[in-house]
């Protein structure tokens, strides 16, 4: 619990129980000998106690929030109370970067168990996203960005507004520049930033600079390897028809495995009308290699606007897909459609599929 407060002192009653995610099968409960440790927010010094029963109480410093686990060294996912986690989350800037690493990892446990609804996970989210680490700052997007699965078809649109207003903060960060030497977790920062800004937020100026990369791309110039993959995504997005089969003709016809991965990107991420149809042909031409195949078809199942098609088209043309995806990708078929996540899809996945399950 949080914690009760007499004469200044205060007391934490803590009681342990087997974790599963929602929709897990039921495991029988038990009983573990957990070494637990807990701290205030206003004490560097932790208070640990070995728990062997059900529910034990044990004394605490100072009233004060608490962080358990604080140096995530405990094998085990915390709960607490919504007011305590609301009061560490009004502290969560103030701790260090590894506290901030760990409480996030709770926080995606707690939700992915039903114990932490989304409004709160948005909520902790952009707390984090007030962190000064390029680390923290994408794992809080990341995990901010998980609540997408939950967003019916209509609201994408508002969902990527939201999405847009989280990185404005985030406005002096130069998405397109960067020193050889930059962690991993900046360039993945600034990945995320400059998809967001061109794909969810349609900025005139990441969209146009997107443009100019993949032009300077395709006439094989020097280029930023670190975000070219992301331009070609955003040039995508707000591509023509024209472009399209300006990227189909490079990458048919291109023979280097890196920079056809950067095309095939691009050519995933149109959405210009016919895309279902342009991706059958692109999937089965004798030039497209195996292992590119798969990645065309599920990038019609990830789009809102292009899974409800795709899903006709799949069982139209499934027996033949199995016979051109490569060894072992067709058992991953079953999960085409789950991302419309409704009755009537369920209903009709398994109709479908029975026959070859039998």
């Amino acid at each position: 619990d949080e914690g009760r407060c007499t004469d200044g002192k205060m007391t934490v009653s803590v009681t342990q129980s087997r974790w599963r995610p929602i929709g897990g099968h039921d495991l029988k409960d038990g009983r573990w000998h957990v070494p637990f440790c807990v701290r205030t927010l206003g004490d560097k010094r932790q208070t640990c106690h070995l728990l062997t029963e059900k529910r034990e109480t044990f004394p605490m410093g100072a009233c004060q929030p608490i962080l358990p686990n604080a140096d995530g060294r405990g094998y085990f996912v915390w709960s607490l109370p919504a007011s305590a986690i609301k009061a560490l989350g009004q502290e969560i800037q103030k701790l260090s970067e590894y506290d901030q690493m760990n409480v996030m990892s709770n926080l995606q446990k707690l939700y992915e168990s039903g114990h932490l609804g989304p409004m709160a996970v948005a909520k902790l989210g952009r707390k984090l996203m007030g962190s000064a680490s390029p680390r923290i700052q994408m794992g809080a997007l990341n995990m901010i960005g998980r609540l997408g699965a939950l967003v019916e078809d209509e609201d994408i649109p508002a969902w990527r507004r939201y999405r847009m207003d989280l990185v404005k903060g985030l406005g002096a960060l130069d998405v397109w520049r960067g020193q050889p030497d930059d962690a991993r977790s900046l360039w993945d920062l600034k990945r995320a930033v400059l998809g967001i800004r061109g794909n969810a937020g349609h900025q005139k100026a990441a969209i146009d600079a997107a443009r100019l990369a993949v032009e300077a791309f395709l006439k094989k110039e020097v280029y930023s390897k670190e975000v070219m993959g992301t331009a070609m995504s955003i040039f995508a997005e707000h591509g023509s028809q024209a472009d399209y089969d300006t990227l189909r003709q490079a990458f048919l016809g291109e023979e280097e495995t890196s920079r056809r991965r950067l095309l095939l990107r691009g050519l995933t991420g149109f959405r210009v009308p016919g895309m279902v149809q342009a991706m059958h042909s692109l999937l089965t031409d004798t030039r497209t290699k195996a292992n590119e195949r798969s990645r065309i078809l599920w990038a019609l199942a990830r789009d809102y606007r292009t899974r409800a098609k795709a899903w006709v088209w799949l069982k139209a043309n499934f027996d033949a897909l199995r016979k051109i995806l490569p060894r072992g990708r067709g058992k991953r078929l079953p999960f085409f459609p789950v991302g419309a996540c409704s009755q009537e899809i369920l209903d009709d996945m398994t109709s479908f599929f029975a026959p070859y399950a039998s």
